[in-house]
């Protein structure tokens, strides 16, 4: 089996979600929702742009000004995921692509998208797994991990690379989070990926090619590098009411 580029598949997925009726919430979108392609220059202008055509409705919200530079979200809203100032059930599909990594306060985020979730409303989660080789750039201090995005090629802006902490990045973790917020694992895929290491290191590229195809076994899914999880909320689910007080009708 040929290796796959995760973001091509969390692409696919995403795709398969978005309906005529959907109205999407991107959570900490950032200014994408697709990141460029590892083979191509520039990004997927087109078809994230054919994707947010689709949907009935989208709204890109993140805590970060750099939210501004989005090319295809129109209504962006600049707020912390903890205290999303939307009503309740307000969407049909909230996606977190690369963020659950970040969040200091996992219980309160998911305690807010499954707020703002509507009934059999669904949440697509791509994130690191905690349990892979992938992840050990978590223990390095952060001035360290940005001069080694350099020396890959990774050329984001300083402001766009945020700390991560890995507070929900176990399929364990994950489902009980979801749980506690009446949201139930319907499909999990645990991804391989893509060497991240330029070709012109050929040893340490060749190493990290056969460590993936190694993973891309039965025996090596639990340490793959990355995880999509979609979550699909319950019909009904009892509890108090959480709307905000400056929460607007999406």
């Amino acid at each position: 089996m040929s290796l796959r580029w995760a973001q091509e598949i969390y692409q696919e997925r995403v795709a398969e979600a978005v309906t005529p009726a959907t109205r999407w919430l991107d959570a900490g979108c950032g200014w994408h929702v697709l990141p460029a392609w590892p083979t191509e220059p520039g990004w997927q202008l087109p078809a994230e742009r054919d994707l947010v055509a689709r949907a009935a409705l989208v709204v890109g919200v993140d805590v970060a000004r750099e939210i501004a530079k989005h090319r295809t979200i129109k209504r962006l809203v600049l707020a912390d995921l903890r205290a999303l100032p939307f009503r309740e059930g307000a969407f049909t599909l909230v996606t977190l692509n690369m963020v659950a990594e970040h969040l200091r306060e996992p219980e309160t985020v998911f305690r807010e998208i499954g707020r703002t979730l509507a009934n059999e409303g669904s949440l697509l989660l791509h994130t690191p797994n905690a349990h892979s080789y992938f992840a050990l750039s978590h223990w390095l201090p952060h001035r360290m991990k940005l001069w080694l995005l350099r020396k890959l090629g990774d050329d984001r802006a300083d402001t766009d690379v945020f700390p991560t902490v890995y507070l929900a990045n176990t399929i364990r973790r994950l489902r009980t989070l979801g749980i506690a917020e009446g949201l139930t694992v319907r499909r999990l895929e645990m991804l391989t990926g893509i060497p991240s290491l330029p070709r012109r290191w050929r040893f340490m590229y060749a190493l990290e090619a056969a460590v993936l195809k190694l993973l891309d076994t039965p025996a090596g899914r639990p340490f793959r590098s990355t995880m999509i999880v979609q979550f699909l909320k319950e019909k009904s689910r009892p509890g108090p009411s959480r709307p905000s007080a400056s929460s607007p009708p999406v």
